[in-house]
């Protein structure tokens, strides 16, 4: 994706000039022993990236349209479920694929993330957008 509503990409945008990126340096570094262990490092988290790709400018429209819009069964609710840590939408920045979306979340565990998926496919929100693939 070249970049997002909500979110941003390191992409360039069609038709912009990529600046040339400096020349990095190795910096040395030293680490005291003992300094980095368990306590010190990141909790772990489980990334899922999905993208959807609807069949007409309009089918992915009317679900952008909606999901954003501030429904009950919107972004909120995905922003918002339990162990859902970030979410970023994205849409295509492309004018000849319009139809692409995409987004990235982390989650605090592989098992938040497929509960919510379950609950979203039993509340039917999946199969009302029959457009996406």
């Amino acid at each position: 994706f070249g970049g997002g509503d909500m979110g941003c990409s390191s992409s360039a945008l069609p038709g912009a000039a990529a600046a040339a990126a400096p020349a990095l340096e190795p910096e040395p570094a030293t680490v005291p022993a003992g300094s980095v262990g368990a306590a010190d490092a990141a909790p772990a988290r489980h990334v899922t990236t999905i993208m959807y790709d609807f069949e007409s400018l309009e089918e992915g429209r009317a679900w952008y349209e909606h999901f954003v819009s501030g429904a009950d069964d919107g972004f909120g609710e995905t922003a918002g479920a339990p162990g859902c840590l970030a979410c970023v939408l994205y849409r295509h920045a492309d004018s000849e694929t319009p139809t692409k979306y995409g987004f990235y979340e982390e989650w605090d565990r592989a098992e938040s993330q497929t509960a919510y998926t379950k609950q979203r496919s039993a509340t039917g929100f999946l199969a009302r957008w029959p457009g996406h693939r």
